[in-house]
């Protein structure tokens, strides 16, 4: 029995399903009984013990060495659980690191996204507004949609100012030609200076149809120690590229770019084939016309923009 027990713990050692601690000490066990039951045999055979002795005491060890493999019955089992359940873990864990991947990456790249849109910028420099002459106000300039690229249409501007804005890109807003205007101004981008664009995280801003609304709170102008005048600091754009280099690099200015444009604050004209009344508008030429009253801390200025230099400055 002895020699069978060992060689069958053998083989679960060689098979891994017992540790070499474990194997140890069953080993011991085993041959301690044996070791005992080969003395007890020794004794009853010298007649040191009578026969009734002798198998109480032989039942006993043998009960005992019943109970070591079924001990090691037990470690097996176990042991072989825990591989399959390794075993399992393994095959699960490319897929788990692929899911993992999968929710990790578009979450990173989101919020990537999210925090460069709503980054701050310091000294982000004021506009730079040169207002013309009368003389030059009159002058007469021409683009056509088709020298751009454009869906065809005709646009008569007067040149008002020329302006060079540095500006963190709050928001834009892309328009589907639907009209003239949008023909003719296919994107507006709302640019932040100064103190609004240190503090851009403060303020809640949504580029809507051809106006910027920035939702700012009274407890954030009291902590910005600023009124109603931060919104002086922001404007919306409406842009009017003047070749289509111009038109491609507008198209492609996005929130959280820090750009500067260089180009003319124009009053316009617009037709097209399809259109018998034309289109007519003018720019602002300050940046504080924003308020509707002077309640209003939402809406902030607009200008009309003739692009004709497109730069990112990061």
């Amino acid at each position: 029995m002895k020699d069978e027990m060992l060689n069958e713990l053998d083989k679960e050692l060689e098979n891994k399903n017992l540790t070499k601690q474990q194997y140890n000490t069953l080993k011991d066990q085993i041959i301690s009984k044996a070791d005992q039951q080969a003395k007890l045999n020794e004794d009853w055979r010298a007649g040191k013990m009578d026969e009734a002795t002798f198998e109480k005491w032989y039942e006993a060890i043998s009960q005992d060495l019943k109970e070591i493999g079924e001990h090691k019955r037990q470690m097996v089992e176990k042991n072989i659980d825990i591989r399959k359940k390794k075993a399992e873990k393994r095959r699960r864990r490319p897929f788990l690191i692929g899911l993992i991947l999968i929710i990790a990456i578009p979450s990173a790249f989101w919020l990537a996204n999210y925090f460069y849109a709503h980054r701050s910028i310091e000294d982000v420099p004021a506009p730079i507004q040169v207002d013309l002459s009368e003389e030059e106000r009159a002058e007469k300039h021409v683009v056509d949609g088709k020298d751009i690229d454009r869906p065809d249409y005709h646009l008569e501007m007067n040149y008002l100012a020329s302006y060079d804005i540095k500006g963190l890109v709050v928001d834009t807003k892309h328009f589907n030609d639907k009209d003239v205007f949008e023909k003719s101004f296919p994107v507006d981008v709302s640019l932040a200076w100064g103190k609004f664009a240190a503090n851009r995280m403060a303020f809640d801003c949504t580029n809507g149809p051809r106006k910027l609304s920035c939702n700012i709170s009274m407890e954030q102008l009291k902590k910005l120690k600023t009124g109603r005048g931060i919104l002086d600091l922001v404007s919306n754009n409406h842009l009017s590229p003047a070749n289509k280099d111009i038109y491609d690099k507008i198209m492609r200015i996005k929130a959280g770019n820090y750009v500067e444009l260089k180009g003319y604050l124009v009053s316009i004209t617009v037709t097209d084939k399809d259109t018998t009344k034309p289109f007519t508008a003018t720019s602002s030429l300050v940046r504080n016309d924003h308020m509707d009253s002077i309640f209003d801390t939402t809406n902030t200025g607009c200008e009309i923009f003739f692009v004709t230099s497109v730069d990112w400055l990061d």
